[in-house]
């Protein structure tokens, strides 16, 4: 949490609100026949493609422009389909999922998604991925259990909207569980000048069966977008004529920063760190 939040408990503040957020399905998604039709980059780059489950809602069912409206949901069948359990399953003993197979997937479907809430494909609008931010492992993924990735728009702005994915599992009790999240940024571009496409991306309607929850995301993104201006000022700019080597005392603290992380990743006891960082 170093990079984002200023205290350990900033960040279990943050984890409990994205938890607490999340999108149920909406009542009105139903299957989907094509996995083409449904979800054209996922099925482009994943070869069990043909072997997942589609989920989404029926333009028109919906509000226009809401999350809903171009949520998509895709649940890999590893408790039923073992071929889809061998390529998919990590070896590690941690999870279920590998990890290079979850972002694969996460980077295609975000871009389905922002193509169906911008109706990119039919208006032409070239949609590029800016960033993969705020991904947080909440949970294991439990292995010989179906898994889902549920995608949908929580802000958009005139060129960029911020398109978030929960992977999810149901427990014992046959209740989804959240055991992961990634947050994608993605800008709509000028295809001649590769410069952001101002009024390309429609505005998020509110969605009122859930309002609360929709409020809640729309305050995350922002939160999310002021982290990124914060780190991006306080990055080495190496391309910007303001750009400057470290001084002698940065060097310093440097040397001790990377001293102190090489200790503790060394140590064979686990070091306290403190609740603030400063």
């Amino acid at each position: 949490f170093c990079r984002n939040f200023k205290s350990a408990a900033e960040h279990d503040e943050w984890k409990q609100r994205i938890i607490n957020s999340r999108m149920l399905l909406p009542a009105s998604a139903v299957v989907g026949n094509s996995a083409s039709l449904n979800a054209p980059f996922l099925w482009s780059v994943d070869t069990l493609s043909s072997h997942l489950s589609y989920r989404s809602v029926p333009r028109g069912r919906g509000a226009a422009n809401s999350p809903a409206a171009s949520m998509l949901d895709v649940t890999w069948p590893i408790s039923s389909n073992a071929l889809v359990q061998s390529s998919l399953s990590s070896l590690s003993g941690w999870g279920a999922v590998r990890f290079a197979k979850y972002y694969s997937a996460v980077d295609a479907l975000t871009a389905d998604v922002a193509y169906r809430h911008t109706d990119g494909l039919a208006k032409g609008i070239t949609l590029v991925t800016a960033a993969h931010n705020h991904s947080e492992k909440m949970m294991r993924t439990m292995p010989g259990r179906d898994f889902s990735l549920r995608c949908y728009v929580t802000a958009a702005g005139s060129a960029s909207l911020e398109v978030r994915t929960d992977a999810l599992q149901n427990n014992d009790a046959g209740e989804e569980e959240l055991v992961n999240v990634c947050h994608t940024t993605m800008v709509a571009v000028d295809a001649g000048t590769h410069r952001p496409k101002k009024g390309s991306v429609p505005p998020l309607s509110i969605d009122a069966e859930e309002r609360e929850a929709q409020e809640e995301r729309s305050k995350l993104a922002e939160m999310h977008k002021q982290i990124r201006l914060r780190r991006a000022a306080d990055s080495m700019q190496l391309r910007s004529k303001q750009s400057k080597p470290p001084q002698q005392d940065e060097m310093m603290h440097l040397h001790r920063l990377f001293g102190k992380v090489t200790q503790l990743h060394e140590s064979p006891v686990r070091l306290q760190l403190p609740d603030t960082i400063s």
